[in-house]
């Protein structure tokens, strides 16, 4: 019983080993058979590489494409997004240039607030887009410190509760929280958005 055996390597790693075995013949493998096991195995460590290297490549071929529809779907949802605001704000401004003489006060303060409402939105919205994009481009600064978690959460919790003039009521409550480290900032637009 006699065998001979030569490595898989790839990328200067072995991988594995090629081996032939021989029940009969003790003397069956000398140097020339070790010459074509060595070829054969190269040629398989070759042939395993291309396809690992074709399996990575479809798999960040459609990483690629689902980042393409994200992005795709992304940009029509922040235009439909930024319309709407526009429109109130075209609308609003129309009804104050057309009618500001005729309106009475509180209409035309109502008008302004419809005016500075979108704007706020747009404006939330645009910080969005940087933020994602800083994030995407691998900008984005985490900058984590100690935090009262709670509090912060609570204040937040009435400043849009603020913002929506209780239009959209959100109720916050908290358990014991020990030490926390976060990025406020971060954690604002999260916890906003």
């Amino acid at each position: 019983n006699v065998w001979l055996g030569v490595p898989l390597i790839i990328c200067g790693r072995t991988i594995g080993v090629m081996a032939v075995q021989d029940y009969a013949n003790d003397n069956a493998y000398g140097a020339e058979e070790q010459r074509i096991l060595t070829f054969i195995a190269e040629q398989t460590a070759l042939a395993i590489e291309r396809k690992r290297a074709e399996y990575e490549l479809r798999v960040a071929l459609a990483a690629e494409k689902e980042l393409g529809e994200l992005k795709g779907s992304f940009v029509s949802m922040v235009s439909h997004e930024f319309r709407t605001p526009l429109g109130v704000i075209l609308s609003a401004a129309e009804n104050l240039n057309a009618y500001l003489d005729r309106l009475p006060s509180a209409q035309r303060q109502r008008q302004l607030q419809h005016i500075m409402q979108a704007t706020r939105h747009m404006g939330h919205l645009v910080e969005n887009v940087l933020l994602l994009g800083r994030a995407e481009a691998g900008k984005l600064d985490c900058k984590p410190a100690p935090m009262d978690l709670s509090g912060f959460c609570e204040r937040l919790a009435n400043q849009v509760s603020s913002a929506e003039a209780d239009r959209c009521p959100g109720h916050f409550r908290s358990g014991n929280v020990a030490q926390a480290r976060g990025d406020e900032s971060l954690l604002r637009q999260i916890l906003t958005n």
